[in-house]
């Protein structure tokens, strides 16, 4: 009888230490888990494809995980669905001529005093970086080595496409200069060519590789205390606008895509459009806006370089 007792309280010993292991598991979330990939571990720790020109492969910074639901609740404060809105780079504005309720300006080429007042005002602030690209005329532009500099972007000279998947060296870059823009009173970020994976970077990038690079600046931007746009990535909605804000598109309406960020709108997120003078006149301006202003859309029309000039839907 007491070896019969022995061996039932093991047995149950065993069974109680198996399940706690199990319900400890769900305690840890995958950033990535939702989109079927797998990652090397659950911190999305990943070993990469060598760079072109290296001989061994190299680990990316993890990127921490985040709750999606904390994500959504907790930094859209100020957004919502429909703004008005200008974009403008060629040029710093002057405060007083904005008046929309949110803006977006370079990141490097707006003051801190600009910013500060146009906040004052109750404009909503957001600060434009490159993050997929490298551009020559930028102050810190020395310090992309070559490793992670790939092949010319096309149509914009004097840029070449970076290689995302070396988050350990592009890291230490850019959490600089999303510091700058925390430092200068930003509310959100405009972060540029996120979608690499798409386009002839001279790298070898995955969907997979994108995800988890957009994933993980979303998470350093929020760790500043700012909100980030989901610029461009349209293929990638579904998996990222959890994590992000607010969107920026181009050209969404002439190409007739909109509606693919429909998600960002059905969570009460702002969808900023941008629409091109060379490709919609004014008149198809307003026609386009009689179907997405309704929708919760922003539409704003541009010059192609961004300068002071716009129009918005009445």
């Amino acid at each position: 009888m007491k070896v019969l007792l022995v061996t039932l309280l093991c047995a149950g010993a065993v069974v109680f230490g198996l399940l706690y292991i199990q319900s400890a598991s769900v305690l840890y979330f995958n950033p990535l888990a939702s989109t079927g990939t797998t990652t090397k571990n659950e911190n999305v720790a990943r070993e990469v494809v060598p760079s072109p020109g290296t001989s061994e492969s190299v680990k990316m910074e993890s990127a921490k995980p985040e709750k999606v639901k904390d994500v959504v609740s907790n930094t859209r404060s100020g957004l919502r669905t429909g703004m008005t809105w200008q974009i403008q780079f060629a040029s710093a504005p002057k405060a007083g001529e904005i008046i929309t309720e949110m803006v977006d300006l370079d990141c490097e080429g707006t003051d801190a005093a600009t910013v500060t007042e146009l906040k004052n005002k109750g404009v909503y602030v957001v600060g434009y970086i490159d993050v997929g690209s490298w551009e020559e005329w930028r102050n810190d532009a020395a310090d992309f080595p070559a490793i992670v500099r790939g092949a010319a972007y096309e149509g914009w000279p004097g840029e070449e496409w970076l290689d995302v998947r070396r988050i350990d060296v592009l890291a230490p870059i850019l959490r600089k200069r999303i510091a700058m823009c925390a430092e200068k009173g930003f509310n959100g970020i405009d972060p540029d060519n996120i979608n690499g994976f798409e386009n002839p970077t001279g790298f070898p990038l995955t969907a997979k590789d994108q995800l988890a690079f957009n994933i993980w600046l979303a998470q350093e931007i929020h760790a500043h205390g700012m909100q980030i746009g989901l610029k461009n990535d349209t293929d990638q909605v579904a998996e990222l606008f959890p994590y992000y804000d607010f969107a920026v598109t181009e050209s969404c309406a002439k190409e007739n895509w909109c509606d693919r960020y429909s998600p960002f709108v059905n969570a009460s997120k702002p969808v900023f459009s941008i629409e091109y003078t060379e490709a919609m006149t004014e008149s198809e301006f307003a026609a386009t806006c009689s179907v997405w202003k309704p929708k919760g859309y922003s539409l704003v029309l541009k010059h192609r370089n961004l300068d002071s000039w716009s129009r918005s839907c009445n």
